[in-house]
């Protein structure tokens, strides 16, 4: 746990494969299971982590580092409901429907601590 130093990994990625090499590729970098919480799933579409999971385990939402490799220049769904989605409702106008790379930004910083990096 956090009070025994050790660094825990959160992650999501759509594409199954790709998560199960980021599995893989914790575990061979000696991160333990019980240190690593990832998730397979679209980003952009559903936030995660964002509260308690099925388990009932209450999920941190802000971190110390942000890291990310989006698919640059994607297309997403920029429809209007997304405004209420607390990651893009402060800057009053969503990436556009083109230009995923800005929502995938402002998903890794509302998901960042005040003095996170």
């Amino acid at each position: 746990d956090a009070r025994s130093g050790a660094i825990k990994y959160y992650g999501q990625e759509l594409n199954t494969t790709t998560y199960n090499l980021a599995r893989m590729n914790l575990m061979m970098h000696d991160v333990t299971y019980s240190n690593m919480t990832l998730n397979n799933a679209d980003t952009l579409e559903s936030d995660w982590p964002d509260g308690p999971d099925e388990k009932g385990i209450d999920h941190p939402r802000s971190f110390d580092a942000v890291v990310a490799n989006p698919p640059y220049s994607a297309k997403w769904d920029n429809d209007k409901t997304k405004l209420k989605d607390p990651r893009f409702s402060d800057y009053g106008k969503l990436a556009p429907a083109s230009k995923a790379d800005y929502a995938f930004i402002l998903h890794s910083l509302y998901h960042l601590n005040n003095d996170g990096t």
